[in-house]
Formats: structure tokens, sequence, C-alpha cells
């Protein structure tokens, strides 16, 4: 497995948005709530916005995006994680651990203590 995790660029925006689409569908056909995932409301324009604003990281697989996280430094020296998926037939193979892990890595080099991530995606 060649699996790459990078800091997204402009030119990922809608590999990151195709993630996202595929990921939250499958979570919210899952949940059967599927007009409440607010991930789903999310436009490119939303995700261009994100990456000037947070840190987007992407996993690629023999140089496929597979998967995406995005974070943001708060106040108080908190790391918040605001949205992260895999495409469904990537997953259960450790490319969301080895994204969260990612983060962790550069969290910690940030000397930053604490992370945090959204109890649900609920609008």
């Amino acid at each position: 497995m060649d699996l790459i995790i990078r800091k997204a660029d402009i030119s990922d925006i809608k590999d990151i948005y195709i993630i996202t689409r595929e990921a939250f569908n499958k979570y919210a056909l899952d949940l059967g709530l599927p007009q409440r995932v607010s991930a789903l409301k999310e436009t490119e324009e939303t995700i261009k916005d994100e990456l000037t604003n947070k840190n987007i990281l992407i996993a690629c697989l023999n140089n496929e995006v597979i998967g995406s996280i995005r974070y943001e430094i708060m106040p108080g020296n908190i790391a918040y994680i605001s949205r992260y998926g895999v495409k469904p037939n990537a997953q259960n193979n450790g490319i969301g651990k080895a994204l969260f892990l990612a983060v962790e890595d550069t969290l910690i080099k940030d000397n930053i203590k604490v992370i945090t991530e959204p109890v649900e995606n609920f609008v």
C-alpha cells in the first residue's frame, strides 16, 4: 500500500468535495437522516474558503485522493477537527487512523496538547 498523507492545496478541492459527499452520504444513509447532515450542504466554494482558514490534509493511495481531514487551532491552543472522511470503498483499511495520526504528529510538534472534534455533524 503506497499511502501518502500531505497538505491539501487548491488543486485538491474537487477531490475533497467528492470524498465528503461519498463518505457523508453513506453516514447519512446509515443514520437514516440524510437531510440533517451538514457536510452534505458543503460546496467546492466552502472547501476553498476552509482551505485558507483551516489545515486540510489528504490521504493519497496510488496517486488517488481517498481521504481528508480538516483541523484548526482555536484559542487556548486547542485543535479542533471539523471534518474528516474516507471514500467508502477505501474504508476499514487504516486510512482514517493514518489521517488522525498525521494530525496528531503535527500538533505534537506544535506543542498543542488538546484535540477535540464535533460530537455530530448535523445542522
